[in-house]
């Protein structure tokens, strides 16, 4: 009988091991079968920390950064991509002067139009917002308004909504949002557009507390924006507000302290919430969470670092044939930064390739990154030691389909 047992005990033990391989194996060929096409680079000279945005427009992938020239301001440079080849878009003099700098530079498809927007600053008199749009091959200098200071735009519901930083009379930053009037942005040189601001002076929870990087997302059609709000000793407070009916609806979000790069998305009718927090004694960690419309829950371990003990930064989610990737930017053991990403797999999120999509994983890449789909097909773009470089996911299958066995 003992014999009898042991045997049995054996085989228990045998089919044990081989079911948790079994998994594991499953997950690796999950993630062998994602694969990464890669592109020339494609800036002119270093890039230098500049700014990096992508957009699509007339069904073509536009690629815009800034590249510092001689005299060390950043020029406006546009490539577009049709699916086959890369073309130069004109943006000589785009910027109304090169002898001034640049910040705050965004793309922005509206009505049909590619808008680019940014402040110009002389480093004398205050910065001054720009706005143009890109019509039959050439740049029609538009009116921003009145807005003091911009920081990010969305087109939602055939209008255009802006957002931005302003000082208030005691000299703390509040939260604005304004939106044009239901009628087209208009060219400088035949009248000024209208604006409607939608926020009551403020979006502020604390209007005594100044706000800072916010950022603005659209799920079930209601329009949502997060934020952070400074508390005592410099620490951040997350706070997320949606537009309903015309009114703004306070989302809570009391979970994080020390949040900043925060990014959400819509997910299998749930809200992501994903941020970069710092805790004592670690590095900083990408911090995930999902909220059901009830309550907010961890996804997978709650943070998606590879190494918890290294910082993390720049969470950017994207949906992708019916999948959820989640990409940023993470240090290695050498103190370079490399570009991570990973899929949700149930509640836990796996490892795409090799750790790093770097083309080189002894440069750094920079904290300009981007993951967008063009012609049912996912590019991530980002600069890597001034560079600007690009690849292309290929061999993607569901994920459901490769954990079965």
């Amino acid at each position: 009988m003992k014999k009898i047992f042991r045997f049995k005990a054996i085989i228990l033990t045998f089919l044990l091991v081989f079911i948790n391989f079994s998994n594991i194996f499953a997950e690796i060929e999950k993630e062998s079968h994602i694969k990464f096409e890669e592109f020339p680079i494609l800036n002119y000279e270093n890039i230098n920390n500049g700014v990096l945005q992508t957009e699509i427009y007339n069904n073509q992938l536009y690629v815009m950064w800034t590249e510092s020239g001689k005299d060390q301001h950043y020029e406006i440079k546009i490539k577009k991509y049709d699916g086959t080849k890369w073309n130069e878009v004109d943006t000589n003099l785009l910027n109304n002067s090169i002898t001034v700098g640049m910040m705050g530079i965004y793309l922005e498809v509206y009505n049909n139009e590619l808008y680019v927007v940014w402040d110009e600053y002389d480093g004398i008199e205050d910065s001054k917002l720009r706005m143009k749009k890109y019509c039959n091959d050439r740049w029609i200098e538009v009116d921003p308004a009145s807005l003091n200071d911009y920081n990010n735009i969305i087109s939602w519901n055939n209008e255009l909504y802006y957002i931005w930083e302003e000082y208030d009379e005691n000299n703390v930053i509040q939260l604005r949002v304004a939106k044009n009037n239901g009628t087209n942005l208009l060219e400088v040189d035949n009248a000024s557009s209208e604006f409607v601001e939608i926020d009551n002076g403020s979006l502020n929870y604390d209007t005594s507390k100044n706000a800072e990087f916010d950022k603005i997302e659209v799920f079930n059609n209601e329009l949502y924006i997060i934020w952070d709000e400074y508390e005592i000793k410099g620490w951040k407070d997350k706070k997320i507000k949606k537009y309903n009916e015309g009114k703004w609806i306070e989302v809570d979000t009391s979970f994080s302290k020390n949040g900043a790069d925060k990014k959400a998305i819509m997910y299998n009718n749930e809200l992501y919430l994903m941020w970069a927090e710092r805790n004592k004694n670690e590095g900083r960690k990408i911090k995930v969470k999902k909220y059901d419309g009830i309550k907010w829950i961890d996804v997978d371990k709650g943070f998606l670092n590879y190494d918890s003990s290294k910082d993390a930064f720049f969470p950017e989610p994207i949906i992708y044939k019916g999948d959820l990737y989640v990409s940023w930017v993470e240090y290695d053991k050498n103190g370079n930064r490399q570009i991570r990403m990973k899929i949700l797999n149930g509640n836990k999120l796996v490892q795409i390739g090799n750790g790093s999509l770097n083309y080189d994983s002894n440069k750094s890449s920079t904290f300009s990154k981007y993951a967008i789909i063009y012609n049912n097909e996912l590019y991530i773009i980002w600069d890597e030691d001034g560079d600007i470089r690009l690849k292309k996911l290929i061999n993607n299958t569901k994920t459901e389909d490769k954990t079965k066995h």
